[in-house]
């Protein structure tokens, strides 16, 4: 668990960001487990994960580079299992 000392959400954002940013052992598989109307990704694709998306991005959401056939994409990232099931 992580607490985050911050004075709006401006500063909660980057605050994961750079949580994510530092505990994020890249590259990594992960598997898309719904879909949103936002990413690129189908349900069940697996994707390597790069590492984070610019911190301008991720203002808001969490995003990270995944790898795509065409080069480097950004998609959003969200509380999951890694593809062996383990948390």
């Amino acid at each position: 668990m992580a607490v985050i000392d911050a004075y709006g959400s401006g500063e909660r954002a980057m605050g994961w960001y750079y949580y994510l940013d530092g505990k994020m052992k890249v590259p990594f598989k992960a598997r898309c487990r719904f879909v949103r109307s936002i990413s690129i990704l189908k349900v069940k694709e697996e994707v390597k994960v790069l590492g984070m998306a610019p911190k301008e991005e991720c203002e808001r959401e969490m995003f990270v580079w995944i790898e795509r056939p065409f080069g480097a994409t950004a998609t959003i990232i969200e509380r999951s299992r890694d593809p062996g099931g383990r948390r």
